[in-house]
């Protein structure tokens, strides 16, 4: 069932890229529930489930794997050329797709809410103003605070409110009590603006730099992973990452022989030489490890990834073997001095 939905999903973005659809968007809520449940417990006597740091590992998990939902979901969004930049799709998609799983896991978890929603929403209309200040207040005493103390004396005020709250709560079981003080905190957390961003502001922050690593993973990583999958004789999976590989078999098979000849222990730098929104032209120095914090140069490839699908893809190759290199020691002395001393660890 999940390969069915990810292979719609795959049709869906190469045929129109547009915004996500609601569909998808509760797929992407569901994912982030999932991981969350799995991720944290709420301790006993906590008021606040959905704090940052909860939400943040719960996010990522859904964007970690680059042939699942969450990243081909950022991909189509890259691609529908909807947003100036990375930082805009996870400014719409994140308070998004967190207020769908927020809700869904009050709706869950704590279902006696819906009993009390429209006093909720009532309450909001006051409670969510003095949140808000006491939020942008951070580190000033709320006893000393003449804005919130005046915003909550304005709430207070509203006899008619109050004393429908303490009619209610009058009659109400101890547990009772409870659920229900319990469920106005759930509620302003995912309904008030100011309480909903501190839950999900951590994520925007940290978010948009692990899908950077992840994206110049998953381009960068190509060329080791069709090397792997032409071992292992995954033919069906090479034609995927490399479907116009027959235009570069010579080249592909050069490339392939001195993985083989040095048992596939071959590292290689990446540099991006040149592209546009369509495709990335990159070079890589294949270079194996000597004793000595030594290396030796094995070749040059030089390909261009596709960026015109959810999924990156090799569009073609070509492989220079080290002794047609021009300045072969100088390219070997540079390439020692910019590698890092844990690539002679590792």
């Amino acid at each position: 069932m999940k390969t069915v939905t990810i292979i719609l999903f795959l049709i869906s973005s190469i045929t129109g890229f547009s915004q996500l659809n609601d569909s998808t968007l509760n797929l992407l809520a569901n994912k982030i529930e999932a991981a969350f449940i799995k991720n944290s417990k709420m301790e006993s006597g906590d008021l606040s489930p959905f704090s940052p740091t909860n939400v943040m590992f719960a996010n990522f998990e859904i964007f970690e794997n680059k042939n699942d939902i969450g990243f081909l979901s950022f991909r189509k969004l890259q691609l529908s050329h909807k947003f100036n930049s990375d930082k805009q799709i996870f400014e719409w998609l994140i308070p998004t797709i967190n207020k769908r799983f927020m809700e869904k896991y009050i709706s869950d978890n704590y279902s006696f809410i819906e009993k009390y929603t429209t006093l909720y929403s009532t309450l909001n209309t006051h409670i969510c103003d003095c949140l808000a200040i006491a939020k942008n207040s951070k580190g000033t005493n709320p006893l000393v605070n003449k804005d919130l103390n005046s915003c909550l004396q304005t709430y207070m005020n509203d006899s008619a409110l109050i004393n429908k709250y303490i009619v209610l709560f009058k009659f109400l079981s101890i547990e009772e009590k409870r659920n229900l003080i319990l469920g106005a905190l759930f509620y302003a957390q995912t309904n008030c603006t100011s309480y909903f961003k501190s839950s999900i502001n951590l994520t925007l922050q940290e978010l948009n730099k692990y899908i950077t690593d992840l994206v110049n993973e998953a381009k960068f990583s190509l060329l080791n992973q069709a090397v792997d999958y032409k071992k292992s004789k995954s033919l069906d999976s090479l034609k995927i990452i490399f479907p116009s590989i027959q235009s570069s078999s010579a080249a592909f098979e050069e490339l392939f022989a001195a993985y083989k000849t040095l048992n596939y222990n071959i590292n290689y730098s990446c540099d991006f030489l040149v592209g546009d929104r369509n495709f990335e032209r990159i070079s890589s120095y294949l270079v194996t490890r000597l004793p000595g914090k030594k290396i030796k140069l094995i070749g040059q490839a030089v390909y261009e990834i596709g960026l015109d699908k959810p999924s990156f893809y090799i569009k073609n190759l070509k492989y220079y073997p080290a002794e047609k290199l021009q300045g072969r020691n100088n390219i070997e002395l540079n390439l020692m001095k910019s590698l890092p001393d844990n690539f002679f660890h590792n």
